[in-house]
């Protein structure tokens, strides 16, 4: 497949996931547990098995140097989810929301929290993605670079992916989160897909065949019928429901890909547009449906029960979160060089005028 067709299909998926990422942050949340847990399974499974999948990519870019790999991803993933740490704990101090408790801040900013002890005491809400995202990024460029072999590959990150499964067995100080495993797992096959060149072979029918049954089967839970009465039943209970967390993710996936390349859906630069720009929209979603809900509909919640001016918000967010909000962060991107470069400039003309 060409990179242009690749590019596309990858670009409507995280539109996709992105809008049901507004629906998933909102009180439809509390009204369908069950249905939005498996929508927020599917749309955090697309942007890790995406995310994995380009870090291949990037990573050989910079000639699989580890050092230049993770000062790129300083400048597009870290520095703002460090600006974003820093507002929210403002934020939330201002409105009287946390308490002035500088470890808060500190547990995010060093990105502890994606280990579960930290992250109880000072959780960090919906900020969690882009840690996890670099922490992924770290173990698979690492084993890329010192692990070159595709199989001894697979192998040690299978074995790390069961040794996180084993630390919530065994509960030793320090543990991942518990969907750490789930989603390094999803990240760890987009990486290998795209290493061993096997898009086109997911892709196609015949893939959706197998997909679709596997999708079928693990929407089924029957974690009813395993119980944590001693190690080995809790190592099973773990495993069923880690498993299928990832069976019906990547099935998922798999399948909006394929439905994605058979409709063809046509290259667009708006779409385009709001995918280059999602890392912000996930980092200003909260704030954009604060603003929305507090100064626009003037109400701090707004309950499913409340009928139609909760679907004016939702429809108010799509838009500012989809439409709006990447087109201002585009006009930025492109504004701010320009301006720096217009004051270079200026200053080398007045330095020539003052000689």
């Amino acid at each position: 497949m060409s990179q242009t067709r690749l590019t596309a299909e990858f670009d409507w998926l995280k539109i996709f996931a992105l809008l049901l990422l507004i629906f998933v942050h909102s009180d439809l949340y509390f009204a369908f547990p069950e249905i939005i847990q498996s929508v927020q399974c599917f749309l955090l499974s697309c942007f890790f098995f995406v995310g994995g999948f380009l870090t291949f990519t990037s990573f050989h870019k910079r000639e699989a140097s580890v050092r230049g790999f993770f000062k790129s991803k300083m400048l597009t993933l870290y520095f703002p989810f460090m600006a974003a740490s820093v507002f929210y704990f403002a934020l939330e101090i201002t409105i009287g929301g946390v308490g002035l408790d500088p470890l808060r801040l500190l547990s995010q900013l060093s990105m502890l929290n994606i280990f579960d002890e930290f992250n109880s005491v000072y959780n960090w809400g919906s900020l969690w993605f882009i840690p996890y995202l670099l922490a992924f990024m770290l173990i698979l460029v690492l084993l890329e670079k010192y692990i070159c072999n595709s199989k001894y590959q697979i192998l040690a990150g299978s074995v790390f992916w069961f040794s996180t499964i084993l630390t919530w067995v065994y509960n030793p100080p320090l543990q991942f989160g518990q969907v750490f495993s789930q989603y390094f797992l999803i990240f760890a096959v987009g990486f290998w897909v795209n290493k061993l060149n096997a898009y086109d072979r997911i892709t196609h029918s015949a893939t959706a065949g197998v997909a679709a049954p596997v999708f079928t089967l693990s929407s089924l839970n029957f974690s009813g019928l395993f119980t944590f009465s001693n190690t080995a039943e809790a190592l099973k209970s773990l495993l069923y429901s880690n498993g299928r967390s990832v069976l019906l993710g990547l099935s998922a996936v798999l399948l909006a890909l394929f439905l994605l390349r058979k409709l063809q859906f046509p290259h667009n630069r708006l779409v385009k547009t709001i995918a280059a720009t999602s890392i912000f929209i996930y980092l200003l979603e909260p704030f954009t449906s604060y603003v929305l809900r507090s100064y626009v509909f003037w109400d701090t919640t707004i309950y499913f029960t409340d009928g139609l001016p909760f679907y004016l918000y939702l429809t108010t967010r799509i838009i500012v979160i989809l439409v709006l909000l990447p087109l201002a962060i585009s006009a930025v991107r492109i504004l701010v060089p320009k301006a720096a470069s217009l004051t270079v400039k200026s200053k080398r003309l007045l330095l020539q005028h003052l000689k």
